[in-house]
């Protein structure tokens, strides 16, 4: 096969990652070829730029443009780019939004949530982020959501996740460690998705004008889907929690009462 033009020669590489650039250095030592990509690639996902690397370097080292096509394909079969990136990326939910960047997708076919929004309401936080991490107040007749850079309202309708079961039951939906305080609720739980707009100047995200930043740019927003944020009460109980898959983090309600006029009340240093 084509796919084999680099084999059998010696190689050394050196490759880096962070959350919105990445690096990745080859090295064809007995040829003395070298090829450097660098870009400006986020997310976790580096499969094509090392495919590209390696198909760059098969060109380097005399093959034809078909074989070091083969070599790049061979590559992105390799790690497994097509199937667990690239499909997810390019499919969509019937909750509207990208598969790779949907937690949970259960549309509820609701105009308007299937609980008081006061009872949504309050200050969330846990003790390693704070106790004041998001704020979600009403503001005439709509949720606002309040945290870091972002003072919104929040998108509801009919596409969004809606589920109601026992508390236990949806715990197994969500990961292991993100449903694990909520299992250990009694009665009843209702979960409600909600989303940010993808118009937030203060983070530099803009669907309307196609931009991101670090570090809200970095997964937390993913464009074109919006933010999610999926508030879940207890309806026993009376407790909340509200999860927000695309940090990994959830948070549970650490009061009812929202103060946003007192500076600081919110705390806009979270995930920076």
């Amino acid at each position: 096969s084509s796919a084999t033009a680099l084999r059998g020669l010696s190689y050394a590489e050196k490759n880096g990652d962070t959350a919105m650039h990445k690096a990745r250095l080859g090295l064809l030592l007995d040829a003395g070829i070298g090829v450097m990509l660098m870009s400006n690639l986020g997310g976790e996902v580096g499969g094509q730029l090392t495919a590209l690397k390696f198909g760059v370097l098969a060109l380097a080292a005399g093959a034809t443009d078909q074989e070091a096509s083969d070599v790049l394909e061979q590559t992105m079969q390799t790690t497994s780019f097509w199937s667990q990136h690239f499909a997810p990326a390019a499919t969509c939910t019937p909750c509207k939004s990208v598969l790779g960047d949907s937690a949970i997708c259960a549309p509820g076919n609701l105009p308007r949530p299937p609980v008081e929004l006061d009872v949504l309401a309050g200050m969330f936080g846990d003790d390693f982020y704070g106790p004041a991490v998001l704020g979600l107040s009403v503001q005439a007749g709509s949720l606002a959501a309040h945290l870091g850079p972002v003072h919104a309202v929040l998108d509801f309708g009919a596409h969004h996740t809606v589920i109601r079961e026992s508390c236990t039951a949806l715990a197994k939906r969500l990961p292991p460690a993100v449903g694990a305080d909520i299992s250990r609720s009694t009665g009843l739980c209702v979960m409600v998705e909600f989303r940010i707009p993808s118009e937030i100047p203060a983070a530099g995200i803009s669907m309307l004008n196609h931009t991101i930043a670090f570090p809200w740019g970095c997964g937390t927003v993913p464009l074109p889907t919006a933010m999610p944020i999926y508030v879940i009460v207890s309806e026993s109980q009376q407790e909340a929690w509200a999860w927000l898959p695309t940090a990994d983090v959830i948070f549970p309600r650490q009061s009812q009462a929202v103060d946003l006029s007192t500076p600081g009340s919110v705390d806009t240093s979270v995930f920076v």
